[in-house]
């Protein structure tokens, strides 16, 4: 379709078409590559790495407190879940490595980069997660022309300066972090359109309910889910006017009078049959009159004739 991760856009005569990814997915990704031991993370030279991790929750598990239980102790089944992708980047994660390095029961140099890594990429989701116009966390608020916070572009540049290595050689085949800076991209610059248009804020966690909404509320799309949906949406905005929606006089008076008579037919055509269903009505009521004088006809002449026999008797 044209777009790329420095042009998220697509023309369509006179619109533009922002793309984004699934942030859960992205996140997701990202969670499974973090937690790969054979990779290493590198930011301007700062090594941060899954094993901080694993051992503070070691180290962890014999205080009763046990904050970070909760978040790291995921089942095989649940690693897999988009939505639980977010408990490993948080904040109930960071916190405890930080008191374990305070203690120094945690001596890894590298322990207060991961801090670093997982707060950033906590910041950086919750501003792609906003659904309320006021939240005491600022980084979760909407994009808004009241408020001069730059997560975006700050993201854009944390995710360019991310080197994953194996075996001591750059890897560039991890995927999520293109899909992060394309998102990212696409979301500052559909807020700078926005912008221009007067509106005053943007909630990012809507901007993929069109297709999540479409058919109910679907979390987890399947690939053939998310093409239905696309595809009804594209039918539906290919059926729409494309002009400002002014038209002639001498034809929309034809099209009101045409409406008129449509609904004046529909009118005729509703009182006709509540007449038909009226007579109906009257004349089933006449066939039970009917039968009830008959019944009555017929019990007199049986007591005539009864009492006849009496009286003979």
């Amino acid at each position: 379709m044209g777009a790329t991760k420095t042009k998220p856009t697509i023309e369509i005569g006179e619109q533009l078409l922002f793309t984004v990814f699934d942030e859960p997915r992205l996140l997701k990704s990202l969670q499974n590559n973090f937690m790969n031991k054979k990779l290493q993370f590198v930011v301007e030279g700062k090594y941060f790495s899954w094993t901080d991790v694993t051992n503070t929750y070691i180290d962890e598990r014999s205080i009763t407190t046990r904050t970070m239980l909760r978040n790291y102790a995921l089942s095989h089944f649940s690693v897999k879940l988009s939505k639980d992708a977010c408990k490993i980047f948080f904040k109930i994660v960071a916190a405890p490595i930080i008191i374990v390095v305070s203690t120094k029961q945690l001596n890894n140099s590298t322990s207060l980069n991961t801090v670093e890594f997982i707060e950033n990429i906590n910041k950086i989701f919750d501003s792609l997660n906003s659904r309320v116009l006021q939240y005491p966390n600022p980084f979760k608020g909407p994009l808004s022309i009241y408020t001069s916070i730059d997560t975006l572009e700050k993201g854009i540049k944390y995710f360019q300066s991310i080197d994953v290595l194996e075996n001591n050689k750059i890897r560039n085949n991890i995927y999520c972090f293109e899909g992060f800076q394309w998102t990212l991209t696409s979301i500052s610059l559909l807020w700078e359109n926005v912008k221009s248009q007067r509106i005053t804020y943007l909630l990012t966690s809507f901007l993929n309910s069109v297709i999540k909404n479409r058919d109910g509320y679907n979390s987890t799309l399947i690939v053939r889910q998310c093409q239905i949906a696309i595809q009804q949406n594209i039918n539906i905005r290919l059926q729409m006017a494309t002009d400002t929606g002014i038209v002639r006089f001498v034809k929309m008076k034809h099209l009101i009078l045409w409406k008129l008579k449509k609904v004046h037919f529909i009118l005729k055509k509703t009182e006709n049959q509540e007449e038909a269903e009226k007579k109906k009505i009257k004349g089933k009521f006449k066939l039970r009159q009917g039968k009830l004088k008959l019944r009555q006809e017929k019990l007199k002449l049986r007591q005539e004739k009864f009492w006849k026999k009496k009286m003979y008797v």
